[in-house]
């Protein structure tokens, strides 16, 4: 599942779109739990409203309690 620089950029870039569906949320958060993207780097872009940074810290909780 490892990114390339282009992807990542790619998804960095376009967060709002990522996060407006429900398959890109759980990707993100997967992409995160992995290591391939940071919550430094997603913070950064500040493209994501405090909210729905929120639902990805929830999202991810979620998908590593389920491990």
């Amino acid at each position: 599942m490892a990114l390339t620089t282009l992807q990542k950029d790619a998804i960095l870039s376009n967060l709002p779109s990522v996060f407006a569906n429900e398959e890109g949320r759980i990707k993100l958060a997967e992409y995160i739990i992995a290591g391939e993207i940071s919550w430094e780097e997603i913070e950064e872009m500040g493209s994501l409203s405090a909210s729905q940074i929120a639902e990805l810290r929830l999202i991810v909780s979620l998908k590593r309690s389920a491990k």
